[in-house]
């Protein structure tokens, strides 16, 4: 049978303990301290401290194994893994987690026992735990100031008051040297990568200017063949031949371009237009331009986004620095994406 501690009463334990051995004529659970548990009494409220179990004619003390010593060790020193270290260590994490979603700067001291104890955590041991995160840094607790507020608060947010600290004793606060850290890094980054990225870009237009130029020209010639055949069609119609040998000839070429139109439409999905003839024409032409100059566009948009997300990192950081010194540690999230430093790719690869 498996035991919830939030779930599993006190009626629950002594009905299993009787189911099991039959000699038992009566059981009973009380505290320490004498004072009996009521049925409906969960075993979490049982485990907060020691207690005494009442087999028959024969008191048998139980000790609430220690929470925060098996919480805190290490798996290698355990030599096994049990479900009662996983739960307590489950109980840390999600402690922890309620903290840090808090949002406040300070609690009470009665305020995070009072949340020990929604977790599990027996109130004995809830202070170890809140020692070993003053510790670790995840909250800073001053029990033994001279300040009465200090001994009565937990400060939720260490790495903001570490900030102040330092500032005030004229250091630099660790949250501004990581932020600098990261403009520094970013600026490299960019000065690494802008001339590779500078030389793509000014190679790029002048392929682009080179496709325009052709484009141009086949646009100019299609025009001019267009009034070269309206001039030829009226020459023959009304002066070399008459109207009535001409109407089948204008017809079939009409209906001609009309086939033409279609088959531009089943192979390029366009509408037979001329501005969409004009971009056919102007991309392909740029593509072997850019075959032909061996241009990298993947290395060019690589580089376009790295330059985006690089620029935008430092003005985050830039902005980040300009606020108050408490308030930066509370963006510390944004360091989250590293910055790394790309060799340059050789000028070998690059073909003007």
């Amino acid at each position: 049978m498996v035991l919830s501690a939030s779930e599993t009463t006190v009626a629950d334990i002594i009905a299993q303990i009787e189911a099991e051995d039959k000699s038992v004529q009566s059981v009973a659970i009380r505290s320490a301290r004498g004072e009996p548990f009521e049925p409906e009494d969960t075993l979490q409220k049982v485990l907060t401290d020691d207690f005494e179990l009442l087999l028959n004619d024969q008191v048998l003390p139980v000790r609430v194994p220690v929470f925060t010593g098996c919480a805190y060790q290490s798996l290698a020193d355990d030599g096994n893994l049990d479900i009662r270290s996983v739960v307590q260590k489950a109980a840390i994490v999600m402690l922890r987690s309620d903290l840090e979603g808090l949002g406040k700067w300070t609690i009470s001291y009665p305020e995070f026992m009072h949340m020990c104890q929604e977790r599990g955590i027996p109130k004995k041991q809830a202070f170890e735990v809140l020692q070993a995160f003053h510790q670790s840094g995840i909250v800073f607790y001053f029990g033994k100031s001279d300040d009465e507020d200090m001994t009565h608060s937990v400060f939720l947010q260490p790495r903001s008051i570490l900030d102040s600290y330092l500032e005030s004793i004229g250091l630099s606060p660790l949250s501004s040297q990581l932020f600098q850290q990261q403009r520094e890094a970013l600026l490299a980054k960019i000065q690494i990568l802008e001339p590779e990225h500078v030389a793509l870009i000014n190679l790029r237009r002048e392929l682009e200017l080179t496709a325009t130029r052709q484009a141009n020209i086949i646009a100019y010639g299609l025009s001019t063949s267009l009034v070269g055949v309206f001039g030829l069609y009226f020459w023959l119609s009304f002066i070399h031949f008459s109207w009535d040998i001409m109407e089948p000839v204008t017809y079939f070429t009409g209906f001609g371009v009309s086939i033409i139109g279609y088959a531009w439409w089943s192979i390029t999905n366009r509408e037979y237009e001329y501005e969409n003839i004009y971009d056919y024409v102007y991309t392909r032409r740029l593509r072997k331009q850019m075959a032909k100059s061996n241009f990298n566009q993947e290395r060019y948009d690589a580089l376009t986004e790295e330059l985006r997300q690089a620029r935008e990192q430092l003005a985050q950081a830039d902005l980040v620095l300009g606020k108050s010194t408490p308030l930066q540690a509370t963006y510390l999230h944004l360091l989250d994406v590293k910055c790394e430093r790309k060799p340059p790719i050789p000028s070998s690869t690059l073909a003007y």
